[in-house]
């Protein structure tokens, strides 16, 4: 399993690309991207709150992902990788979520 410090990297390397690559985890659990205005853009579902009662959404509303925006590259890969590390995103936490429940 690579370290934190090479998943940044990686991840760095992956949004730079002249291509214009877009990274995600999971369809867009947690996702990174850059944009024409030269900034780097975090978003993520949040892990619903159980008390915030479901009723209280209107409906047909589209849910507003919290996002964070970066200037740099590096300081955006590093706070998506420890974001999708807070948030157990990923098949790596799922593995060790199962491993530590003895599944």
């Amino acid at each position: 399993m690579p370290s934190h410090r090479d998943e940044i990297l990686l991840v760095q390397q992956v949004i730079t690309h002249p291509a214009g690559f877009n990274l995600d985890v999971f369809g867009d659990c947690i996702a990174i991207q850059g944009n024409d205005q030269g900034t780097f853009e975090v978003t993520w579902t949040p892990v619903p709150d159980p008390a915030i009662p479901t009723t209280s959404i209107r409906r047909g509303a589209r849910p507003v992902l919290p996002y964070r925006s970066f200037t740099n590259s590096l300081r955006a890969a590093a706070f998506f990788v420890w974001k999708r590390h807070k948030l157990e995103y990923g098949v790596d936490c799922e593995a060790k979520a199962c491993r530590e429940a003895g599944i």
